[in-house]
């Protein structure tokens, strides 16, 4: 998957209903140890393989008013800043708001 919306569809649609209900409590930041290990999970499911990059790509383009923050959330490699914008937009779908 190397878009952010493929990758928000298929995240969401792989979650059971409690989680869809934890990561809507989510409070999105890596030093919370809740949320950690969502971020873990993201960076492990979609922004470790080679294709990746292009996912990384996109996220930085769509919100790259936002990326120029990312070395500083996070320290190079580990994805935290991408991680955290794809549970963003998967809280945004999962939003009671947005059926």
């Amino acid at each position: 998957m190397t878009t952010l919306e493929d990758v928000v569809r298929d995240f969401v649609a792989s979650l059971s209903v409690g989680e869809q209900k934890a990561v809507r409590g989510l409070i999105l930041n890596p030093q919370v140890t809740p949320s950690l290990a969502w971020y873990k999970l993201i960076v492990a499911k979609y922004l470790q393989s080679p294709s990746a990059t292009l996912l990384i790509e996109d996220i930085a383009q769509k919100y790259a008013d936002e990326a120029v923050w990312r070395d500083l959330d996070s320290p190079q490699g580990l994805h935290l800043f991408e991680a955290g914008i794809i549970l963003r937009e998967s809280q945004a779908v999962l939003s009671p708001t947005a059926a």
